[in-house]
């Protein structure tokens, strides 16, 4: 209880707003930060406030490890899929291509061309969209010159002019959006997900039939995708914000 509010306040604490929080006499918080000092769980400056320890992120490294993006990923993106009544995926990059690694279905049975460890091209997805607009401007040059922009629908971005375009809005806004231009008739919203080093390892995407993309459908499912890619970044050990 102690460390969770520790590590929940955005500033260093006194050690009695400690005990008045957690709701301890101040001689017994006085003796738990002293031993959780001493165990580098939180440290203690010389003007008495009390922060995070080292420990802390040793302890945060090792869970994270633990963990990879489809066991967390299956809860994650069966609760948005139940909340949105849409599809919803997640996937990596891997080269030029998207790799699907988790979909789950609620409601609705949209025909998309998706499957678990299928690949579709970065570039005319949301989720690929969302990763590649995370990378520094040197690696999305690689990608570029390495990655020929193919039309796989009239809505294809296929000009590196029209896609960096694009990628700008996403590093800007932090969602992504497919407007039919990996499936015809099929939109999609999605958000980039880091690891506990900050490091973006995959994306999490919303998608629906084009006939349901209302604005204020999208609105919701941007939100929906951000939250989500929140969520499985938080269970992968990341502590920032997206």
């Amino acid at each position: 209880m102690m460390v969770d509010v520790v590590t929940s306040s955005d500033r260093p604490l006194k050690i009695s707003a400690l005990a008045t929080t957690v709701g301890v006499p101040r001689n017994t918080a006085y003796e738990l930060v002293a031993t959780l000092v001493d165990g580098d769980v939180l440290t203690l400056s010389e003007g008495g406030l009390v922060s995070a320890g080292p420990r802390l992120l040793q302890w945060g490294g090792a869970y994270a490890r633990t963990v990879d993006v489809v066991t967390a990923g299956r809860e994650v993106a069966r609760s948005v899929a139940h909340a949105t009544d849409a599809t919803v995926h997640i996937g990596r990059l891997e080269g030029s291509d998207i790799i699907y690694l988790v979909k789950e279905d609620f409601g609705q049975h949209i025909r998309m061309g998706s499957a678990v460890g299928r690949r579709m091209p970065a570039y005319a997805t949301g989720l690929g969209k969302a990763i590649l607009g995370s990378l520094p401007e040197a690696e999305l040059d690689a990608y570029l010159a390495s990655t020929p922009l193919v039309a796989l629908t009239p809505g294809t971005l296929a000009t590196p002019e029209a896609l960096r375009a694009d990628l700008r809005t996403v590093a800007e806004q932090g969602v992504a959006y497919d407007r039919e231009e990996s499936s015809p008739d099929v939109c999609c919203v999605a958000s980039a997900v880091r690891d506990d080093t900050g490091r973006v390892v995959a994306g999490l995407s919303v998608s629906t039939l084009a006939t349901r993309m209302t604005p204020e459908t999208q609105s919701r499912l941007a939100d929906a995708a951000r939250e989500g890619a929140t969520a499985l970044s938080a269970l992968l050990g990341y502590a920032g914000r997206l």
